[in-house]
């Protein structure tokens, strides 16, 4: 078995035009959307935000992941702050000036990368049918993996239930850590 680690420069990326992620820091970064005429405006309370959301042509701004605000605190990974914007402008300039002056209202701006499937798995939801919709795999976009990889039968795993001693004689020079 080869494990090749490419540098990210190396990766070639694509992303998603006209759209950024947002983690939302301050609630006050969240605008309202007025329709004027044919033109939809944005307000906020913080006008230099505001005037690069109007020059940039931003018309959405929702949350990225709502399924979150139904999960206990614990398991929310500060995914509830996230949203999804959409702008007409070139969203690498406004993710750039956002950065500039954003006053601490976003914790961080990105691209949002495009992926492409190559391969879905035609019994995903057949699994385990007696436990019902697979909210935690989708969550994770599970089924997506399939994607990117179906496995090697060459890897072998195991899931000990109590721990286990990785200085024992049977795992000695063995382990991959």
């Amino acid at each position: 078995m080869c494990i090749l680690f490419l540098p990210p420069a190396s990766i070639s990326q694509s992303f998603l035009t006209g759209q950024l992620y947002v983690n939302v820091e301050d609630e006050s970064g969240i605008p309202e959307f007025i329709n004027i005429g044919d033109t939809i405006a944005v307000e906020l309370d913080n006008t230099d935000i505001e005037y690069l959301f109007n020059q940039y042509g931003v018309y959405a701004f929702e949350k990225s992941f709502p399924i979150v605000d139904s999960f206990p605190n614990a398991y929310k990974y500060d995914l509830e702050n996230v949203y999804t914007l959409k702008c007409h402008g070139n969203e690498e300039m406004l993710m750039s000036l956002l950065y500039d002056n954003n006053n601490g209202t976003y914790k961080y701006i990105e691209l949002i990368p495009n992926y492409y499937p190559s391969h879905t798995p035609d019994d995903y939801h057949l699994l385990y049918p007696e436990l019902g919709n697979n909210w935690a795999l989708d969550l994770i976009n599970a089924e997506q993996a399939w994607d990117y990889t179906q496995g090697d039968p060459n890897i072998k795993i195991g899931i000990p239930e109590k721990g286990f001693l990785y200085t024992h004689p049977d795992l000695i020079k063995k382990s991959q850590w």
